[in-house]
């Protein structure tokens, strides 16, 4: 798996060579005008989403792609029609949830924005530009003091962000280092990428199987999520048991 984080213009350059090689890739397409989104070229990219929803209208990723295209051209209405659309379809999408909480944000109705900007939020989306408008529309409704842990939330999000990419260059030069491993998984852990996470922090336990800090990290949030037997191996092995955990610790990067 490549990460590019800031890079979006080697991300472009891998999208757009994939596209030479298949024009119809539809992985590929969606991911550039995503990265166009990202550099601020929202008409190309409006293009390409809607070239897909042609296509495909019942495509949720472009769908949702085109609502962006459409908030970041400030064509918010328009967006807002879209957006109703996979609300209706996927309500509990949180990623849905967040973009039409910008929309409605954008559009200054902030009574409204405020519901759907929570809503995705607790729904794990980690991405500070969310956490952000959240903070701006708890401000505009006066709610300063509630508007202030979120702005908090969106520092810690740049730092971990800011963090992940060094251990990224660090891995690269030592990618047997478990507490590197170990320390990345923590983050997308954070950040509610939960099946990259595991694979990062299983992928330490591969290299270092007694590396307590993972066990302990594991231990924890099996139990967060119910699922006591793996909760329970973890913690054996965090006590030096020999017992090996259930989890499926062999997949890793």
């Amino acid at each position: 798996m490549r990460i590019y984080f800031e890079r979006l213009d080697l991300a472009r350059n891998d999208f757009e060579r994939c596209l030479k090689i298949d024009p119809r890739h539809r992985e590929a397409r969606l991911a550039l005008a995503d990265v166009l989104v990202q550099m601020k070229e929202p008409a190309q990219a409006l293009d390409v989403f809607q070239e897909i929803v042609d296509e495909d209208p019942s495509d949720h990723a472009a769908v949702l792609g085109l609502a962006r295209a459409n908030r970041s051209l400030g064509h918010d209405e328009k967006a807002l029609k879209i957006i109703e659309t996979l609300s209706t379809s996927d309500p509990d999408k949180p990623e849905v949830q967040a973009e039409r909480g910008q929309i409605l944000f954008e559009l200054k109705r902030y009574s409204e924005a405020e519901d759907w900007l929570k809503k995705g939020h607790g729904n794990q989306v980690f991405d500070g530009t969310t956490v952000y408008k959240l903070y701006l529309c708890l401000k505009e409704l006066g709610k300063t003091e509630e508007a202030e842990k979120y702005f908090a939330q969106k520092e810690s999000m740049e730092r971990d962000a800011k963090r992940l990419k060094a251990l990224v260059q660090q891995l690269a030069e030592h990618p047997r280092d478990s507490s590197l491993r170990h320390e990345t998984g923590a983050i997308l852990l954070r950040a509610g990428n939960e099946s990259e996470a595991l694979r990062w922090l299983n992928s330490a336990l591969t290299l270092d199987p007694n590396y307590k800090p993972t066990h302990e990290l594991l231990a924890e949030f099996y139990r967060s999520k119910g699922e006591i037997q793996q909760a329970e191996a973890h913690e054996r092995r965090v006590r030096g048991e020999t017992d090996p955990p259930s989890s499926g610790s062999g997949r890793g990067h």
